[in-house]
């Protein structure tokens, strides 16, 4: 059975039917709309590096809980943002 297509909707989560309530975090606050902006966005800028023909990209860590093991490019150490580059 899927929780998210029959107990974890997005409007209307079934939080008393759901069998894993205790080990939840979000308890039905997950894309609800009285929900307040998350405070820990942050800016990532990434590089674009051509070698060879090739696009230059890295892998993801194993260790983190998004995406890990994908392959993305580098993040690039200057934070702030730079005019377009022209060819």
């Amino acid at each position: 059975m899927e929780l998210g297509a029959t107990v974890c909707l997005p409007r209307q989560p079934r939080c008393s039917a759901c069998p894993v309530v205790d080990l939840c975090v979000t308890r039905g606050t997950i894309d609800r709309p009285d929900k307040p902006a998350r405070q820990n966005q942050k800016d990532i800028c990434y590089a674009l590096d051509r070698r060879g023909g090739s696009v230059f990209l890295v892998q993801r860590s194993k260790r983190l809980s998004l995406m890990p093991n994908m392959w993305e490019l580098p993040e690039n150490a200057r934070r702030q943002r730079q005019p377009a580059m022209t060819a």
